[in-house]
C-alpha cells in the first residue's frame, strides 16, 4: 500500500500542480514537500493538511491521509468542474471598481456582483459552505506559483485574518490576492507574494486600520 506521501504525489500531478506551488502555499520549500512524498515523515502534518484546502477537496485529502478513497474516485483534475453537470452549482463572480482621490491616489476600492456566475461542480469545494463564497479573476505574477495569472480564486466573503493562509485583501488602495501570515518577531500580519520577484510587507494591526482590509479567506483555486 502506498504511503500518504506517494498518494500526495499521485493527487498533485493530476491536478498538474508542481511541488514548488503546494510548497509555496504552506511556506514550505520543494525540499520538504519532495521530503513527504519519497515518505520521509512517517504521518502527515496537522497544518499541512488545513492548508491543502486551498487545492484538493475534503476527499481527496481523506485519500492523501489514510488511503481509504480509490484515486480514480477523488482524484480527478480540477478540469472536470465545468458547465452541465448535475450536481452543478453557480458562484457569484466579483468585479472592483476604483475611486480615485487627490491626484492619482486611490481612495477606495469597492468590490459589487458583476451580474456573471461560474457554474462549478459542487464537489470541487468538499465541505465548505457556499451561502458567501464568490470567485474572482487573479491577474499579474505575483503569487506564481501558487497562482497563475487567470486563475480563479474562490474566497468566503467576510471576516478577517483566521490563520495563516491565502487571502483576497485591500492593501493601500490596491486590491490582490497574498498569503498572509502571523509574524512572530513583531507581533504583526506578514502579507507575502509567492514569487520572490515581488514585494512582502508587514502590517501592525494596532496602527493604522485604514490601509489594510480582508475581504476574504481563499477555500479553493482554479487555475
Amino acid at each position: 500500500m502506498k504511503n500518504w506521501g506517494e498518494r500526495l504525489k499521485e493527487v498533485r500531478e493530476k491536478h498538474e500542480l508542481s511541488q514548488a506551488q503546494i510548497g509555496k502555499i504552506i511556506g514550505k520549500d520543494v525540499t520538504q514537500v519532495s521530503r513527504y512524498e519519497r515518505g520521509k515523515v512517517q504521518k502527515m502534518p496537522k497544518s499541512f493538511r488545513q492548508e491543502l484546502k486551498v487545492y484538493f477537496s475534503d476527499d481527496e485529502i481523506r485519500y492523501i491521509e489514510s488511503g481509504k478513497e480509490t484515486a480514480e474516485a477523488v482524484a480527478e483534475p480540477v478540469s472536470r468542474y465545468k458547465f452541465g453537470s448535475p450536481s452543478t452549482v453557480s458562484v457569484p463572480v466579483l468585479s472592483a471598481t476604483a475611486s480615485a482621490g487627490g491626484g492619482n491616489n486611490v481612495e477606495s476600492i469597492d468590490l459589487f456582483e458583476s451580474g456573471k456566475s461560474l457554474a462549478v461542480d459542487r464537489e470541487f469545494f468538499g465541505g465548505v459552505s457556499l451561502e458567501r463564497v464568490r470567485a474572482i479573476r487573479v491577474e499579474g505574477h505575483s503569487m506564481v506559483p501558487v497562482l497563475l495569472p487567470g486563475s480563479w480564486a474562490f474566497f468566503e466573503e467576510g471576516g478577517g485574518w483566521s490563520g495563516d493562509g491565502l487571502y483576497v485583501l485591500i492593501f493601500r488602495g490596491v486590491l490582490m490576492v497574498k498569503l498572509v501570515e502571523a509574524n512572530p518577531a513583531t507581533g504583526g500580519l506578514r502579507i507575502r507574494s509567492a514569487n520572490p520577484d515581488y514585494e512582502s510587507w508587514d502590517y501592525d494591526p494596532t496602527e493604522d486600520q485604514s490601509v489594510f482590509r480582508i475581504v476574504g479567506r481563499v477555500r479553493r483555486v482554479m487555475m
